[in-house]
């Protein structure tokens, strides 16, 4: 690990920071001046370069790189990518024999974390603070990428300049080490919506367009959400839901969601689902760390609402998809908002597109929605099926609770729909949908199929979900989605094999 690679270095993305910034790193150009403008940001970056975390790819059982398998470990056995147990062992005591510390061993992965300047000196290599791209709409998912706009503390991390993924040649435990940018999430306040003029729908009208039977409920399933964050919200207290923010090694405060995100979009679980147990997992630093203790936790169903544009994969969180839903967890992803969403893509997943329930009551694909052939999973095309979306320019379309006074809220608050919402700064709820809330409204039916399926004493497996859901899905053959593609046939590209028919699923059982 401490030699350095030869080769021609490549030029730093900035000059050096100002005597402001509480680092020596690098900034990716244009941010260092952001930054500097502001207390929070440069707070944020000093709490950076005391722990910057990352993933150490162990040597795996049969001697091939997990990270040199991107855009074809799905055609391999994921047996030959586990770690060897001698190797992961020999990693933890060579890492904290660096002095880095050990934060969590993973099913493929090691998270570690250790000071910027420990990580520099180590590898041989420079690091620099990045902005996680802003939408100028709420999206679901978004590109890893260097440009940037306004970017607030969650925004910012820390990342080599040259590659994510950093070799080890000279290490014999170890493969490789993989640095994985933060995703874009793709939502005392009063417990009842405040009044509004957009035309939209609520939880009675998503699960009448759903068709939902009133019985049903989701009793006894447990649903994890991965997101940015679950705010205790008087909304679910007074309506009696299940609602547990979960505290995780890696995310120990749950509550705490700045964004808003998390605890918007699980309005739309308890509009299908309303007595399932949902366990709120905040989104952990690395990514595959949540998905894996949501899955140890006993959990039937995981729906994520977030992920990168361009299809840009990371092998070990693909691994641990896969290892989860090889378990049995059903697994959901969005595919996006205009993006070309992953690890929406992913065929083990369930991914979710989005319907619009339009002014003249009839459905018809939502512009704001994505759907596309995969260019990383041959015959892969993408949505599987579809849930309720709103439509460009903002997807403003569900009233949906969240904490009062985050990103989200004042991003969307104002008169001037249909680029704001009808709401205040801080009135504690956002108007908003995108392919983000249409996920957990199936993840609720989701549940709803596995109740019914443990009542008759039968257990359903994720790939039977997925072809119910497939088989029932309503047709929706008028519009076009996000990247164009009109709705004709079924499947088709725009919406998958259609809107979610609950009804229609639970009768095959």
């Amino acid at each position: 690990m401490p030699k350095k690679r030869k080769g021609k270095k490549k030029q730093s993305p900035t000059k050096k920071p100002s005597k402001r910034s509480p680092t020596r790193l690098a900034f990716s150009p244009g941010l260092e001046s952001i930054v500097n403008e502001s207390d929070p940001l440069v707070s944020r970056v000093a709490k950076l370069q005391d722990e910057v975390r990352f993933t150490v790819a162990p040597s795996t059982v049969s001697g091939e790189r997990i990270q040199a398998q991107r855009g074809r470990l799905h055609t391999r056995s994921l047996d030959d990518f586990r770690p060897r147990s001698a190797s992961v062992d020999d990693a933890v005591a060579r890492l904290t024999a660096l002095g880095f510390r050990i934060l969590r061993v993973g099913r493929f992965g090691i998270s570690a974390a250790g000071p910027a300047r420990l990580v520099m000196e180590t590898l041989k290599l420079e690091l620099a603070v990045q902005s996680r791209p802003i939408p100028v709409s709420l999206r679901a998912t978004h590109d890893f990428a260097r440009s940037f706009a306004a970017p607030g503390p969650a925004d910012l991390f820390i990342a080599p300049t040259e590659s994510l993924t950093i070799a080890q040649p000279s290490e014999p435990a170890i493969d490789d080490i993989v640095f994985i940018p933060p995703p874009i999430f793709f939502a005392p306040p009063s417990p009842t919506a405040p009044t509004h003029t957009f035309h939209s729908v609520d939880a009675a009208r998503i699960r009448k367009l759903l068709n939902v039977p009133s019985a049903s409920g989701g009793s006894g399933v447990k649903v994890a959400i991965v997101d940015a964050g679950f705010f205790r919200h008087p909304y679910y207290s007074a309506n009696g839901f299940d609602y547990k923010p979960t505290p995780t090694q890696l995310a120990p405060n749950p509550e705490n969601d700045a964004d808003g995100h998390g605890t918007a979009i699980a309005y739309n679980l308890f509009a299908t689902a309303p007595k399932v147990s949902l366990l709120g997992f905040q989104h952990s630093d690395p990514p595959q760390d949540a998905i894996e203790q949501a899955a140890e936790a006993g959990v039937d169903v995981i729906s994520c609402s977030w992920g990168w544009d361009n299809e840009q994969t990371f092998p070990i969180l693909e691994a641990s998809i896969r290892s989860v839903v090889a378990e049995g967890k059903t697994t959901l992803f969005a595919a996006g908002n205009g993006q070309l969403a992953w690890p929406g893509s992913m065929p083990e997943v369930i991914s979710i597109g989005g319907v619009y329930w339009n002014p003249a009551q009839t459905l018809e694909a939502s512009n704001f929605a994505s759907g596309f052939a995969s260019n990383q999973y041959p015959g892969r095309k993408v949505p599987d099926v579809s849930g309720l979306c709103g439509e460009r320019p903002q997807a403003i379309y569900i009233m949906m609770p969240c904490k009062p006074s985050c990103r989200m809220e004042m991003e969307l608050a104002g008169s001037d729909f249909p680029n704001h919402d009808q709401t205040k700064a801080d009135d504690g709820w956002v108007g908003a949908s995108g392919t983000s809330s249409a996920t957990p409204q199936v993840a609720g039916v989701v549940a709803l199929l596995i109740e019914k399926a443990r009542a008759k004493g039968r257990t359903l497996l994720p790939a039977d979900v997925k072809r119910i859901l497939q088989e029932t899905g309503k047709a929706i053959e008028k519009g076009h989605n996000a990247q164009g593609a009109p709705a004709i046939g079924r499947p088709n590209l725009a919406v998958g094999y259609g809107l979610v028919d609950a009804q229609a699923a639970l009768a095959m059982l």
